[in-house]
């Protein structure tokens, strides 16, 4: 189930069956659910290829973004069970099965949103602390930090296993629904506080203060600057003598040749730090966009969630009135979308991912093209 779906479990909803919000609600769920789960599986899974690739793994987050496709396929699949369910036919049909599907929508969507915090707080250090970098952002700290993130969001939803429950659906249409169980409304609306806590709140400010702080210091040492053209004509200069000498030094044993090309990148520090600094604002600006993105697509969900949390809270009325459902559909839309739109965002700014990507079409391409018949 959607988050949105699941909150409409817990809080009731007027009848719209006879109005034209029943009808635009029931072609968002019909034709635009299913083209958000085909593009996200597609994209995703070809995000997944290329950071599998021996170029990408070596990119810095790339373990962050290879957990953020696979656990963006897993909500994407658990919301095509749930559109399946209630579009083609009854697929949900246990207590079981129920309760695993809303267990792993929340799983998923607690670590899809502390990926990106993970991979933002990556960046800072990266950029604001880079000396620091290489000691503190190593490929299996980020493994532990995920598998830290996934045993937490485990434990943490394990309540859907005694608080969700297969029953009669309303209408002739519906045979069964999945559904929170009344009785525990009271320990849902703590468990809801909780969710949004971690999931909006806290994410939130750490994604907004931390990337903040890169954009500021960004400013302070803009990159335009080190494509001026005293650091072309330097960079041009520096690079034919160093072609020169290591021509000219054919002779030399390979251990010479070494410790030569070692003092010509040694005597030009400033230069090497500028390429990298190149190289990693590029990362940087990719990630920015995925951050940004994320913000801009789920605040409009999770301010709608929030907005039925308070009203319950000060009126305690449990119902979502006609018009804020039709709103609450829309941004459940925006909110999916989160999780199938990275793979586009890759290929605008990010310049490392497009260039294996092509490298990876080109080569099948050549492979299909000289394969012997």
């Amino acid at each position: 189930m959607t988050a949105g779906k699941e909150e409409l479990s817990v809080y009731n909803v007027t009848d719209v069956s006879n109005t034209a919000f029943s009808d635009a609600v029931k072609v968002i769920r019909q034709f635009i659910v299913p083209f958000i789960v085909f593009v996200g599986l597609c994209g995703n899974t070809i995000s997944l290829i290329v950071f599998s690739t021996r170029r990408m793994r070596r990119a810095s987050s790339s373990v962050f973004l290879t957990a953020l496709a696979v656990v963006d396929n897993l909500f994407l699949l658990s919301l095509l069970m749930s559109w399946l369910d209630d579009e083609v036919h009854d697929i949900i049909s246990s207590n079981l099965s129920c309760q695993l599907l809303i267990y792993v929508t929340y799983v998923t969507s607690f670590l899809s949103v502390w990926c990106i915090v993970g991979f933002s707080c990556q960046r800072y250090i990266a950029i604001c602390y880079p000396l620091k970098h290489k000691v503190h952002c190593t490929v299996f700290r980020e493994k532990l930090i995920i598998c830290t993130f996934a045993l937490c969001a485990s434990v943490l939803y394990t309540f859907n296993f005694w608080t969700s429950e297969i029953r009669q659906g309303v209408g002739a249409a519906v045979d069964f629904e999945c559904a929170l169980k009344r009785e525990y409304i009271g320990f849902l609306t703590v468990a809801t506080w909780i969710d949004t806590l971690f999931t909006m709140i806290i994410p939130f400010i750490v994604i907004v203060f931390v990337n903040t702080l890169v954009l500021c210091k960004r400013a302070h040492f803009p990159i335009q600057k080190m494509f001026s053209d005293r650091f072309l004509r330097k960079r041009y200069i520096e690079t034919n003598l160093s072609d020169q000498i290591t021509c000219n030094t054919d002779s030399l044993s390979s251990s010479v040749k070494a410790r030569l090309n070692h003092e010509i990148r040694r005597e030009n520090p400033k230069r090497n730090r500028k390429v990298l600094l190149i190289k990693r604002s590029r990362i940087t600006t990719t990630l920015l966009a995925v951050s940004f993105t994320f913000l801009v697509l789920n605040l409009p969900a999770h301010t709608i969630r929030l907005y039925n949390l308070l009203t319950a809270a000060l009126n305690n009325e449990y119902f979502v009135p006609v018009r804020h459902y039709l709103i609450q559909e829309l941004t459940n839309m925006l909110y999916c979308t989160t999780f199938s739109c990275n793979f586009f965002l890759y290929t605008l700014f990010g310049r490392n991912f497009k260039s294996t990507l092509l490298l990876l079409v080109k080569c099948h391409s050549t492979k299909n093209v000289y394969r012997p018949s």
